[in-house]
């Protein structure tokens, strides 16, 4: 819809073939050559006659925007012209201006105003006088001109969008702010099998089922409004009969206010039907029917769900059926799938409707027992299942015994969601069976292998530190177009004694865990300074070079961390042009103040700063614009399938241009191949590091690079 800017400059246009004309009425030659000599202008056509038939013959075929009537003409005087034309339509809208030099009492004046007249000159007219009234006149007439032109545009664009909402598939409602139904398109009128008087008047929350939207006042628009950032609304609407149909549904405010809302909704009925046989189809084992490891999980989470809420106990049993690959062996995969549909059968006879029998695959069953009173009920459901499992399974030649082991486990005692739970049973299952097979076993805290693995692991992660056994690598920052080298990425590593190399992504958690990040992320900036140094004093450093160190949350919020930071620098006389600190996108939304107080500060020092995998965050431009930060990195996630997939290309293109448009540089992390290295030549990137170009170096090996240019 065209904007009053937009219709503004559009009827400017239109006023270049727009012309304006006067009726001069006088019947004296010498009167219209003067008024004329007075009012001639450039785009003013002027129109003369001497006689009042004259006159009303030309306001047949000409609009005018004024007439200058003179009062006393033989035959027709002008009052009779003028009431002649106050009967016309097309001329009753007219401004007469009477011109007299003999009718000046109050009666000829009332005569005058009765007939149409809009105001009266005297002769001899004041030329002055003329030119002012008729240019009033004139604007006045432009005015309604224009006016008029924008009343047809907006008309037109009415009948122009109502067609569209008349021709469009969705339903289309108008509510007003009281919640009232104002409009409804043929598609709404189909969909819910009604005319629109039967929908035109109703209030709109009567249209809609169920308790999902209680009612669509304002208040409730404003919700609906609001809900649209997380995509549409879906809702049940009910037909004039009364059966309820779901819909997908977008609220939209009138004019930008919540003075009035458009609800446009499609019916969504057969994706729903599809949805629900998806879900059937991804939930459930084909051979027994019963939920499989997915249908497992949304039983699992829901049951946590209600024991969370403090409504009963959940608990999980893992069921492993004692020599069914005997089963198999022996009489062939029909019996055995014959076998393990009535295992199916008899297990659901054990529980209740609200609980659910689940196939992982194979011989393994699971039971989520939902709401119980106790954990020890958990033992009961598992001796009913021990007692059908051992009743033999009839075959057409003879029967099968078989039997099981089960392990239980337990929320909160077991694990705080479905994996840990599911871990916990197979456990204890395990233990079942090494206690001489059918039977069950709870899972108990000193079985949790993983626990005691991370106890022994924190413990060598705090002797690592007081020994200090951690220490430095150095990853190759390069530009894409010459590969030339532009800094060090500085990482850590553990190499435990027993365990060999430990992971950042297993200790470095752990270190934030144990309070040890504080002085390990200290001992970083001081050995990382040390190097520095050394390089700096061996001449080892190209033009632009900088060493980037990664900084944690509690690091950068720390009270005295840019002074540690300056301490580090100035013992090994490291100038702030050398340094670059990383910070990811949650670091710094994390307390945007401090982020941006920090950065000044460490702005002053020639600190330069970047924010490390970018796009994984939750920064918003508004927020990243103010803070004073020099390059992006894009994380590797985005890169290592950018040769390849379309979606990861469009964003690491999105993220280069951001960078370009506020003037950052841009790193790609993770680049291991050239193709990859290609496309990010293509999007403009700047630079990149990755096993493409070096692996993260030991010491010496990054000086020995300094040296020759390229990895060892």
């Amino acid at each position: 819809m065209q904007s009053l800017e937009q219709v503004e400059t559009t009827l400017t246009g239109e006023e270049a073939d727009f012309m304006q004309a006067i009726l001069l009425v006088d019947d004296n030659e010498a009167n219209l050559l003067a008024l004329s000599a007075l009012l001639e202008r450039p785009g003013l056509k002027l129109l003369t006659a001497k006689s009042g038939p004259e006159a009303l013959n030309l306001l047949l075929k000409h609009a005018a925007a004024l007439v200058l009537l003179d009062v006393q003409m033989p035959g027709m005087d002008g009052f009779e012209v003028a009431r002649l034309m106050q009967g016309r339509a097309d001329t009753r809208a007219i401004p007469i201006i009477f011109m007299t030099a003999f009718y000046r009492d109050e009666a000829a004046l009332l005569r005058g105003y009765r007939n149409g007249a809009i105001d009266y000159l005297y002769k001899p007219i004041n030329p002055v006088v003329l030119k002012s009234k008729v240019s009033l006149f004139l604007e006045l007439d432009s005015q309604q001109h224009r006016l008029e032109r924008a009343y047809a545009q907006i008309a037109e664009q009415k009948r122009y969008y109502q067609s569209i909402l008349h021709a469009v598939g969705d339903g289309v409602l108008g509510v007003d702010a009281r919640g009232i139904v104002r409009f409804c398109n043929p598609a709404a009128q189909c969909l819910f099998q009604a005319e629109a008087r039967d929908l035109q008047g109703r209030p709109v929350d009567e249209l809609f089922s169920g308790e999902a939207i209680q009612t669509l006042s304002t208040d409730g628009a404003q919700a609906l409004v609001d809900a649209e950032a997380l995509g549409l609304v879906e809702a049940e609407l009910l037909r004039v009969g009364g059966e309820p149909f779901p819909v997908s549904l977008r609220c939209t405010p009138i004019g930008g206010s919540l003075d009035g809302y458009v609800l446009a909704f499609q019916d969504i009925s057969e994706r729903k039907c599809f949805e629900e046989q998806l879900v059937a189809q991804a939930t459930t084992d084909p051979l027994t029917g019963l939920a499989n490891r997915n249908g497992l999980k949304l039983a699992v989470d829901m049951a946590l769900g209600r024991a969370q809420r403090g409504i009963g106990c959940a608990a999980l049993l893992l069921i492993d059926l004692d020599h069914f690959k005997a089963v198999n062996d022996t009489y062939g995969h029909d019996v055995g799938d014959a076998f393990l549909k009535e295992v199916a059968q008899r297990l659901k006879s054990c529980v209740r409707v609200s609980d659910t029998v689940a196939r992982l695959g194979g011989d393994e069953f699971t039971v989520v027992l939902d709401e119980l009173a106790e954990s020890n009920d958990a033992a009961m459901i598992a001796e009913k299942i021990l007692e059908v499992l051992s009743r033999p399974f009839p075959l057409e030649h003879g029967s099968i015994a078989t039997g099981g082991s089960i392990g239980i486990a337990v929320y909160p005692e077991c694990g705080l969601d479905a994996g840990e739970m599911m871990r916990s049973a197979d456990i204890a299952m395990y233990r079942a069976k090494a206690d001489g097979r059918n039977g069950y076993h709870f899972f108990t805290e000193e079985m949790n292998a993983k626990v005691k693995v991370r106890m022994l692991l924190e413990q060598s992660l705090r002797q690592a530190v007081d020994n200090q056994d951690l220490f430095l690598v150095f990853q190759p920052i390069v530009t894409l177009d010459s590969q030339a080298l532009v800094g060090f990425e500085v990482l850590l590593r553990w190499e435990h004694p027993k365990a060999g190399v430990v992971g950042p992504e297993t200790f470095i958690p752990l270190l934030e865990e144990c309070g040890l990040i504080l002085p390990v992320g200290r001992w970083v900036m001081g050995q990382a300074c040390a190097y520095l140094n050394a390089w700096l004093d061996e001449g080892l450093l190209p033009d632009g070079f900088r060493l980037s160190l990664n900084v944690s949350q509690r690091q950068f919020a720390g009270v005295h961390f840019v002074e540690q930071l300056q301490e580090a620098m100035s013992s090994c006389s490291i100038p702030g042009s050398l340094i670059e600190l990383e910070l990811t996108e949650s670091l710094l939304m994390k307390d945007l103040e401090l982020a941006k107080e920090r950065i000044a500060s460490l702005r002053t020092q020639g600190i330069s700063v970047s924010i490390d995998d970018f796009g994984t965050g939750y920064s918003s431009l508004n927020d990243l614009k103010h803070l004073a930060i020099d390059r992006l990195k894009i994380d590797q996630g985005f890169v290592q399938q950018i040769a390849e997939n379309s979606r990861d290309l469009a964003i690491c293109r999105t993220i280069v241009t951001l960078a370009q448009s506020l003037g950052l540089t841009v790193v790609a992390e993770g680049v291991e191949a050239e193709a990859q290295a290609e496309r990010l030549r293509e999007l403009g990137c700047d630079c990149a590091q990755g096993f493409h170009y070096a692996r993260p170096l030991a010491a010496d090996e990054a000086e020995a690079y300094l040296r020759g240019g390229r990895a060892p």
